[in-house]
């Protein structure tokens, strides 16, 4: 009997099946990944085009899909990633970046991936300046104690964030902190009315809505009720579980304000900003 070799491998298939082109190993690999088959002109461009345009661009160009383009490249060892830009638009996008932010370098680098810049060759330098810096321990648990009862422009400017205003605190809490923060230290009246017997004392807050217009912004008062004040005038018809969140609160806002009476430091906070 003839010898008979695997046409992936070339190991011996003697022993398989006359119809068998491969071993087991090769004929399992083509199932998971077929090798497609292209005509030899098409086969010349993606060698000749290969990592010197992006690859959606190269698929279109050719009429294939990307897993298509892709498991040929990978049959081929090509390399389909977009070329590195040249050095000298490297420090024109980080030059930008560091004076205008993202939208100088959206709008002066139209066709420039500019995140990856940043975020893999500008960060890696020392003397990069961030166009932001990361919130410390001891300035999230300020912003904590303000949520809700002090402007946000007002804690912008405590904070003397750089490059930040209004917009950051609200970015903050929407972003990190997975909320709005508003209602951190109690419930509004409109709120707190349904659960809460009507002789329940309350807060007096100012407060600033940030909107996209700075002529749409104003202020606005609005009465707030303290979680550690809640407690003696929950209705009696309450179930068990809206008293065992509260207390959970009102818990909560002790530890935040390491005192056993928050109340006195919130009127504190609220009389300074006025």
């Amino acid at each position: 009997m003839a010898r008979r070799l695997c046409s992936g491998c070339r190991a011996d298939i003697t022993g398989r099946h006359p119809n068998a082109k491969r071993c087991r190993p090769c004929a399992r690999a083509r199932v998971a990944r077929p090798v497609p088959s292209l005509p030899s002109d098409v086969q010349r461009q993606i060698l000749r085009l290969a990592g010197q345009i992006p690859r959606k661009e190269l698929a279109e160009r050719l009429g294939l899909s990307i897993p298509t383009l892709q498991r040929f490249a990978r049959r081929h060892g090509l390399s389909l990633r977009r070329p590195r830009y040249d050095e000298a638009t490297i420090e024109a996008v980080i030059a930008c970046y560091s004076e205008h932010g993202k939208e100088g370098v959206e709008e002066a680098f139209p066709h420039v991936r500019w995140r990856s810049i940043i975020e893999h060759i500008a960060k890696r330098r020392e003397d990069f300046q961030p166009r932001q810096t990361r919130w410390r321990d001891d300035e999230i648990l300020m912003a904590a104690q303000m949520a809700g009862l002090v402007p946000m422009d007002v804690q912008a400017a405590f904070f003397n964030r750089p490059r930040a205003h209004a917009g950051s605190i609200k970015a903050f809490w929407r972003k990190r902190m997975g909320q709005q923060g508003t209602q951190l230290h109690g419930l509004r009246w409109n709120h707190a009315k349904r659960i809460l017997q009507p002789e329940v004392p309350f807060v007096d807050v100012k407060w600033t809505t940030v909107a996209p217009s700075a002529q749409r912004c104003r202020d606005i008062r609005r009465r707030l009720v303290l979680w550690c004040d809640m407690a003696p005038y929950l209705r009696p018809e309450m179930p068990p579980f809206v008293a065992e969140g509260i207390a959970a609160m009102a818990d909560f806002q002790r530890w935040l304000f390491q005192t056993p009476n928050p109340r006195a430091e919130i009127e504190r906070i609220l009389a300074v900003v006025g």
